[in-house]
């Protein structure tokens, strides 16, 4: 299970998009079988002359030897968090992979100091 924060400034978050944004991130919590903490913030950005305005939207997550971030900027909030969700998977297939090899590495060692 993961534990997911949302933290919204200068945007007000409906039921629904809360939702959807559970949705996502919990897609990709099962890339990874242990419990992560997720902290998302989304952030209501403006221009310097007050026409167009944006969403910029950081994702972070707190591993064992390691921090995962991923920031996306954008017009709505959907549409960044589609954005970032290969990003975030991928990421942490990495770190997966990357978590897997050392522990291989470590049990051939432990089979040669055997003989």
């Amino acid at each position: 299970m993961q534990n997911l924060q949302i933290t919204s400034r200068g945007v007000d978050l409906s039921d629904t998009v809360r939702d959807y944004i559970y949705r996502k991130i919990s897609k990709v919590q099962r890339v990874f079988d242990r419990h992560i903490e997720v902290h998302c913030e989304i952030i209501q950005r403006k221009s310097k002359i007050g026409v167009g305005k944006g969403i910029e939207i950081e994702i972070s997550i707190a591993l064992p030897k390691a921090y995962i971030k991923v920031e996306k900027n954008g017009d709505t909030i959907e549409q960044v968090i589609d954005e970032i969700e290969p990003l975030l998977k991928r990421q942490l297939k990495k770190y997966k992979a990357k978590i897997s090899r050392k522990n291989k590495k470590v049990k051939l060692t432990d089979v040669m100091l055997a003989y």
